[in-house]
This record gives structure tokens, C-alpha cells and sequence, in this order.
């Protein structure tokens, strides 16, 4: 947009009676909505014609009607007192002390509809800061807040060290595992020894980063395939590539609708895994601002 409209005398209380008068349709009826007289109202709104060189309204007939000019620009008007308003705001929100951005970056396993709420929870109460949020897996987390690139994280409890982070505890997320139902390994019935394990493909989780480099978690099978993100998981479940563990919110649809079956390891004593998750941030990091306080506390408290 031409900021150019502050020149010549245009100011953004001429741009408010531009936009008053087109919405209420007269220039009496914009000065009551604004608490000026008509007589101040049509002289600003002449004001700020003469800054632009255009006429924004047609005033021929009883009532002034907004010219084709007019129409086209009251679209920039509009834009530019949102652009304001948003200045105001973000300076009110500095003076209160809030951050400009908060950055958060998840475990692959948090739940995305948990993580959908908390955003819209942030959105509510903190709209006039920043929301930056990225998805990981295993120590690729904590790496990413060691680094400086995230604020906080919620991350598992491998590939990190405590005495790099402040840790608070958030709540675990239940994994169970899984294999599509027209598996031969579905079939089975009651819990399945390691030998029956062994040699089917389990299709398991891997990472970008080297935080968990040669360390494995809840493998059972000689046979591994390994995929960088859950929703390839789950897609190589589906069409019965192997076996795997899976949170629960992501594979329930497909259990009840039985394109994937629950198979109960006996090593694992025929239980589900639940997988203890930790808000995360760097101890050498700047203090976390108002927004981003609020922030861990909704979701180690959801």
C-alpha cells in the first residue's frame, strides 16, 4: 500500500471518515458514529481528496455515494487501519511485557488434536503474539531447543540430559501396537511370543538428528524398516508392511473400523506402552516471556 496518504494534510482520522461515511452511507450519519458534526466530517473526508487527487465520493446527488475511485480505495483503507489497529495492539502488548513470538516444538507422538486445542487456546488468549510450532521426532526435540531454534519443547524422555534443560512433566500418551487386519500375524490369537515377533517386519520410528543414533526403543523384530515421521508409519501399517507401535488418537479410527488390529507382545506382558512425555526448555535460554509461561502451563495441565 502507498503510505503516501499521510501527505499534503491526509491523516488516519480523514481515513476513519472515509470509511465511516461509505459504511453508514452519509456524512451526518458517520460524524454520529465518530461523535464529530457533519461540517468536520465532510471537510476531512475533502482533505484527504485533495491528498490522493482522486474524488471518493459523487456528491450530485441528495445523498454523497462513493465514486469508482472511492470504491477501489476504500479496499486500502480498510487495509490500513487494520495495519494500525495491529500497531496499537503490539505496542500495548510490549508495554504489558509479552513476547512478540512464542516458538514450540513437539514430539511426532503428541497427539495433533491436543495440539490443534492448544493452539486455539493461544490463539484466544494471546492473539497479538507470534505462534511458531514444529513436529519432531525422538531427541530431535530436545536438539532443536539445545540449539536455540525452539523456546520450549515436549519431547519423551530419550535422547536428552536433564542438566541442559528446566523439565516439567506433562502427561503420557498410549502407545499400542498395531498390524493391519488382513495380516497373517492378525490372525493369531492371545499374546505372540518373540519367536512370532522376530521374523515379521517392524516398521519403527528414526530421526533426522543423531541424539538417538544406534539406540532403539520397543524393538522386538530382526527385521526393520525405518520411516522419519508417523503419518508414513501409518500409511506402511495400512497396507500390512509390518508391525508397530502407534499413539493411540492416531490409529483409532482404524481399529474400530478394522483396517488395523491390536497384537499383544508377550514381552511386554500383554500391556500398552505409555510413553511419558516432558515440557522442555534450555536452561542457558532467556526466562520464557508471560505468553510463553501461560503456554506450558495449559499444556502440562491439559
Amino acid at each position: 500500500m502507498n503510505h503516501s496518504l499521510f501527505l499534503e494534510g491526509a491523516t488516519l482520522d480523514h481515513i476513519h471518515m472515509f470509511v465511516a461515511a461509505a459504511d453508514e452511507g452519509s456524512f451526518s450519519a458517520a460524524g454520529r458514529k465518530l461523535g464529530r458534526v457533519q461540517s468536520a466530517v465532510s471537510h476531512g473526508i475533502a482533505k484527504l481528496e485533495e491528498a490522493l487527487g482522486v474524488t471518493l465520493f459523487d456528491r450530485s446527488h441528495r445523498r454523497p455515494t462513493l465514486s469508482a475511485e472511492g470504491q477501489s480505495l476504500l479496499i486500502e483503507a480498510r487495509i490500513l487501519l487494520d495495519q494500525m489497529q495491529t500497531l496499537h495492539s503490539r505496542a500495548a502488548s510490549i508495554r504489558a511485557g509479552l513476547e512478540a513470538e512464542v516458538s514450540l516444538v513437539v514430539d511426532a507422538c503428541f497427539p495433533i488434536d491436543h495440539l490443534v486445542r492448544l493452539c486455539q487456546w493461544f490463539q484466544q488468549h494471546y492473539s497479538e503474539v507470534s505462534l511458531r510450532v514444529a513436529t519432531e521426532a525422538l531427541g530431535a526435540v530436545a536438539a532443536r531447543v539445545h540449539a536455540g531454534d525452539f523456546q520450549l519443547g515436549v519431547t519423551g524422555p530419550e535422547g536428552w540430559n536433564r542438566k541442559h534443560f528446566r523439565v516439567q512433566a506433562a502427561y503420557p500418551v498410549k502407545l499400542i501396537p498395531v498390524i493391519a487386519t488382513n495380516h497373517a500375524l492378525a490372525r493369531r490369537k492371545g499374546m505372540l511370543s518373540d519367536t512370532h515377533l522376530r521374523n515379521e517386519t517392524q516398521i519403527v520410528l528414526s530421526e533426522r538428528s543423531n541424539a538417538t543414533q544406534g539406540v532403539d526403543f520397543g524393538v522386538l523384530s530382526e527385521r526393520l524398516w525405518r520411516v522419519a515421521d508417523l503419518w508414513t508409519k501409518l500409511a506402511f501399517l495400512r497396507a500390512g508392511l509390518g508391525w508397530g507401535t502407534m499413539p493411540e488418537p492416531m490409529v483409532k479410527e482404524d481399529i474400530a473400523n478394522k483396517k488395523l488390529s491390536r497384537i499383544r507382545p508377550k514381552s511386554w506382558q500383554g500391556h500398552e506402552w505409555r510413553l511419558p512425555l516432558f515440557i522442555i526448555s534450555d536452561r542457558k535460554a532467556a526466562p520464557l516471556g508471560p505468553a510463553g509461561k501461560a503456554l506450558m502451563r495449559q499444556i502440562a495441565h491439559a
